[in-house]
C-alpha cells in the first residue's frame, strides 16, 4: 500500500462532496446545509453536509431502533461477514479515504493514513472473530487497544 499522494488521488478531494443523511434506508437532505473546508488552510471547500432538524434525528434514531432489532436477529457469522465486506470496501478504496480523512480534518497525510488503516484493521479483527464462539474477551493485536468480543 502506497503513502504518496499522486494527482489522480487529490483531485477525488478537490470535487465538491454534498453529504446527505441516511435515514431508514434512504438518502435525504437536511434542512440546510453547512460548508466543510480543509482546517489546513480554511481555503479549500470539500463539500456540503447537511444541518439535521430535530425530527430527522428523531427519525435517525428510531430507524436504527429497528434495525437493531433485525441485526440482532442474525447470526454471529452473517455480522461477520457484513463487517468484513466493510473491511475489503476499506482494503479497496484505502487511498482515496486516506487522502478526505486528511483534507477533512487537516492533519499531515500520514496520520489520516494511518487513521483509515486502524478502521480497517479493526474491521478485518472483528470479522475473524465474530466466526468465533462469543463470551469470550480477547487481546487486541492492535497495541494499547482493548477488544471485547460478547
Amino acid at each position: 500500500m502506497s503513502a504518496t499522494v499522486t494527482p489522480d488521488l487529490l483531485s477525488l478531494v478537490m470535487r465538491d462532496v454534498k453529504a446527505q443523511n441516511y435515514i431508514n434506508g434512504e438518502w435525504v437532505d437536511g434542512d440546510s446545509t453547512f460548508v466543510s473546508t480543509n482546517p489546513a488552510n480554511r481555503t479549500h471547500v470539500i463539500g456540503t453536509a447537511p444541518m439535521t432538524s430535530r425530527a430527522q434525528v428523531n427519525e435517525a434514531v428510531k430507524a436504527a431502533r429497528a434495525a437493531y432489532t433485525s441485526w440482532r436477529r442474525l447470526s454471529w457469522v452473517q455480522r461477520a461477514e457484513f463487517i468484513d465486506n466493510l473491511a475489503q470496501v476499506l482494503k479497496r478504496d484505502l487511498e482515496e479515504f486516506s487522502v478526505l480523512v486528511t483534507t477533512e480534518c487537516g492533519k499531515p497525510y500520514n496520520e489520516g493514513r494511518a487513521d483509515v488503516v486502524e478502521s480497517l484493521h479493526t474491521a478485518q479483527y472483528v470479522a475473524g472473530f465474530g466466526r468465533l464462539p462469543t463470551g469470550h474477551v480477547l487481546s487486541s493485536e492492535i497495541p494499547a487497544k482493548d477488544a471485547y468480543i460478547l
